[in-house]
């Protein structure tokens, strides 16, 4: 462009100049130029105008209207993750020593009235597949007691007891036997004054003339009790003993019982049975002074289902007692509920209650235990426990203070 505009610019000059010279040579008639037009070139110089924007926006008017529609599924996949923890070291305790324990102790008193008293204990320390013990027990008094009358009478009595026992741990249960042997003894001291008797026989005597009495108790126990710690096990406990019983006066009885407690823990609810078996061999002088010997024989089997129910508020319990009673020939049948409740109210207040009924044997070795002066006949029959009712309400008042209501009700025959 710069080419072309050049060329221009020569040829208005060579036109300005042919131009001049004409001028020059036409007439010279006055000096005044007239009047004349100069037109002075010099560079291009382009200029651009604004522009100006459109002020709406470019619109496509379409006739087709068409509406978007969209249909999806969605399918879940289970992706396999696995989760591998990293191990962690067993934390070892060091350096805590175990609380010492001994295996033995010796205890010795004497109190008023001459009475001496002995108690000595051994026991083998930790041990992990075995444990075993002995107990030696004696307690006397050999002082006087004063009667209605004033006078001075001996009232002495002695009771001794030596036991040994040992468990035998095993995989899954324990193994345990006991065999102890104890003695009684007391003195008739006492009678009715007001008795209208001949006075010699209640006349106050010295320790020569008082009547004395003895019991005896050889005993020996074996059995074996669960403790599998499986979920699915079965939880049981099995007990064999043996009791002879003997006195001064010559009365003897035999023993054998057996019992077995087994049990079934099925998520909360436990499903049990106890059975027992008891066999008495009683030979006894029943008129004392008259000589005539009782000799009779005692059964008495149990059967005993019962279901417990267990949650954080709520423990139950469903069962049944079955007792058979055959002495000397004559047979009696008794069934017991056994049910019991206990609801537990945020831990606070816990009301409870309870109905069963149970059979109680009663001889003159059993009720020697409670009174050692009782009368030596056999018209002694079991204790019949019909209704044992009880209701109670027990729980916390606060941190320190606790609280325990209870109430029951027993109908008893033959107590």
């Amino acid at each position: 462009m710069n080419s072309n505009l050049r060329y221009i610019l020569i040829l208005i000059l060579l036109f300005s100049v042919s131009a001049l010279f004409a001028q020059e040579n036409g007439d010279g008639d006055d000096d005044n130029l007239g009047t004349q037009t100069v037109i002075i070139y010099n560079e291009y110089t382009p200029v651009l105008k604004d522009a100006e924007r459109m002020e709406f926006l470019p619109e496509i008017v379409d006739t087709i209207n068409v509406t978007p529609e969209f249909e999806y599924n969605v399918n879940p996949t289970m992706f396999k993750t696995t989760f591998h923890p990293t191990p962690i070291t067993a934390a070892s305790v060091k350096g805590e020593p175990l609380q010492r324990l001994d295996n033995g102790m010796i205890k010795l008193g004497m109190w008023n009235y001459l009475s001496p008293f002995v108690e000595v204990y051994y026991n083998s320390k930790r041990e992990k597949y075995f444990s075993v013990g002995a107990f030696a027990k004696h307690h006397s008094a050999h002082g006087t007691i004063k009667n209605v009358a004033d006078q001075k009478i001996y009232g002495g009595y002695n009771n001794n007891n030596v036991k040994a026992y040992g468990k035998k741990f095993l995989r899954k249960g324990t193994l345990n036997g006991e065999i102890d042997f104890s003695s009684d003894q007391v003195y008739f001291y006492g009678y009715d004054p007001y008795l209208d008797v001949d006075a010699s026989i209640v006349k106050p005597r010295d320790r020569a003339e008082i009547e004395m009495q003895r019991y005896n108790r050889l005993n020996a126990k074996v059995g074996v009790e669960s403790n599998n710690t499986a979920k699915n096990r079965m939880d049981y406990e099995l007990l064999l003993n043996y009791q002879y019983f003997f006195t001064f006066s010559g009365d003897t009885q035999h023993k054998i019982k057996f019992d077995a407690d087994l049990s079934k823990l099925i998520q909360s609810n436990r499903f049990g049975l106890d059975a027992g078996v008891e066999y008495n061999k009683n030979v006894f002088d029943s008129a004392g002074f008259i000589g005539a010997i009782a000799d009779y024989d005692e059964v008495f089997l149990d059967l005993d289902p019962y279901f417990e129910h267990y949650t954080d508020d709520w423990q139950i319990k469903l069962g049944v007692k079955t007792t058979g009673e055959f002495i000397d020939g004559v047979s009696e049948y008794h069934i017991y509920p056994d049910i019991q409740f206990q609801h537990n109210i945020s831990n606070t207040i816990i009301p409870y209650a309870g109905f069963k009924g149970y059979l109680q044997n009663n001889n003159f070795e059993s009720l020697s235990i409670i009174n050692p002066f009782i009368n030596r006949n056999n018209n002694y029959r079991p204790t019949n426990f019909a209704q044992v009712i009880d209701v109670g309400l027990k729980g916390n008042i606060s941190k320190n203070l606790y609280f325990h209501i209870n109430g029951n009700y027993s109908k008893i025959d033959n107590m």
